[in-house]
């Protein structure tokens, strides 16, 4: 979520996010930015626009303070010597590699020849994967919710690969290619989908003379010896020959292996989560217009949040639209009475182990806890119908994200949370 944040925050300033590390290193005065969540860094950094400071100047605080945002929390306790990599899209960015240095006082890594690093399938949730069409690692990356673009068969997929696509192929096929079509490409990553080579044969009852035959043959090869002579003659096929092309193909079915991507199992616990207040906190932490929660409260729970053992959660961000508008055209009352209105179907409809908070003016946060994503999705439809009857009829933009493991923090859930929000937004716009 960080380079989407800092993409968003440059298209506020007027700026290529690529010229963002070129500005953030002119800056001889960096400004204080307070990037706990977007929701404070945004309205922090239009306050200090207004004010008047240099563009570089907040743009160099920006990057500092992502760099102390993730000191405080990732690396909370920890003490972090060399040999330091830095990977992934935000390691482009100069500014942040250059506070990363200052602040470590180490020599920082980065890795120039690739911005994309996968620890699991979820970290290609935004990239478009090549694969080889209704394969079974085709199927595993659309089931875990993974854009891809399928092709008939391996060939096609190679030769298809422009410089800075990306696919995914299983071990033996990557390994017969990479002394061709693939001489140009690197091995990202190695993950399993926990499914090894084998044989199958169907209506053993059928062919128990067959079958007897066959695994007594097998006690006597090599099965690395015998996939790979079938890869050699599948992958050299004449492709005019469809006969040809049929039984090859079916010869690879009943022997590759799928080796591809790591699975591993959430488990749901049965922890009910406590999200009540003590009546002495109740002034402190309550909103007065609606009576939700308020930014104090979530400033002092992320701590707790993040350190949570109960999956899955979700953060969810609502954004009234034209809350602005209403005000200047028709009064302060109506803005406070849509925003009223939006707090009571937000409580009408509020799910079993959730939080409301009202973090600013027109925007709320919702935490839940122990919800899939099928039900967050079916939740955001469901408010989405009921703000469409809003007073003046201008609805919602609502944005999600899930936490599955202690990876992903809160604040990581709420940038993109919010990125998916404005995404929202600029369509209801268009």
């Amino acid at each position: 979520g960080t380079g989407s944040f800092l993409s968003s925050q440059a298209k506020r300033l007027g700026i290529d996010v690529e010229e963002f590390g070129d500005y953030a290193l002119k800056s001889k005065n960096p400004v204080k930015i307070a990037a706990r969540c977007t929701v404070f860094a945004e309205s922090d950094l239009v306050h200090k626009a207004q004010v008047g400071y240099a563009k570089e100047d907040i743009i160099a605080g920006l990057c500092k303070s992502v760099v102390l945002n993730y000191l405080n929390n990732v690396g909370k306790g920890k003490k972090i010597v060399g040999p330091i990599i830095f990977q992934g899209g935000v390691s482009k960015n100069k500014g942040v590699v250059k506070y990363f240095k200052e602040i470590l006082k180490e020599d920082i890594i980065v890795d120039e020849n690739t911005s994309l690093t996968v620890a699991s399938v979820e970290s290609l949730k935004n990239v478009t994967v090549s694969t080889v069409k209704n394969s079974k690692i085709d199927n595993y990356l659309k089931k875990n919710g993974i854009k891809t673009k399928g092709y008939d068969n391996t060939r096609d997929l190679v030769n298809s690969l422009g410089s800075n696509d990306v696919a995914a192929l299983d071990d033996y096929s990557y390994d017969y290619y990479i002394r061709f079509g693939l001489r140009s490409f690197k091995r990202i990553r190695t993950l399993d989908m926990g499914s090894d080579y084998n044989f199958a044969l169907r209506n053993i009852g059928d062919n128990e003379i067959f079958n007897d035959l066959f695994s007594f043959y097998l006690t006597f090869v090599n099965k690395d010896s015998l996939i790979s002579e079938s890869y050699r003659n599948l992958l050299n096929y004449d492709s005019s020959n469809n006969t040809l092309r049929v039984v090859l193909s079916s010869l690879a079915i009943v022997l590759m292996a799928l080796v591809g991507f790591m699975t591993y199992k959430i488990l749901r616990r049965g922890k009910k989560y406590n999200g009540k207040l003590s009546k002495l906190d109740k002034l402190r932490y309550t909103d007065n217009l609606t009576s939700l929660k308020n930014r104090n409260y979530l400033n002092e729970n992320i701590p707790r949040w993040d350190s949570s053992e109960v999956y899955p959660q979700a953060i969810v961000i609502v954004d009234l639209n034209n809350v602005a508008y209403i005000n200047d055209n028709f009064g302060y009352p109506e803005g406070d009475k849509v925003i009223v209105e939006a707090s009571g179907i937000l409580i009408k409809t509020q799910l079993s182990n959730s939080e409301l908070i009202r973090t600013n003016g027109n925007e709320f946060l919702i935490f839940m806890v122990g919800h899939d994503e099928k039900d967050v999705i079916t939740y955001i439809r469901k408010l989405n119908r009921e703000f469409k009857d809003l007073s003046h009829g201008f609805g919602a933009a609502i944005g999600y994200s899930m936490i599955t493991d202690e990876i992903k923090t809160i604040d990581d859930a709420i940038n993109e949370a919010t990125s998916d929000m404005k995404n929202n937004k600029e369509e209801i716009i268009k």
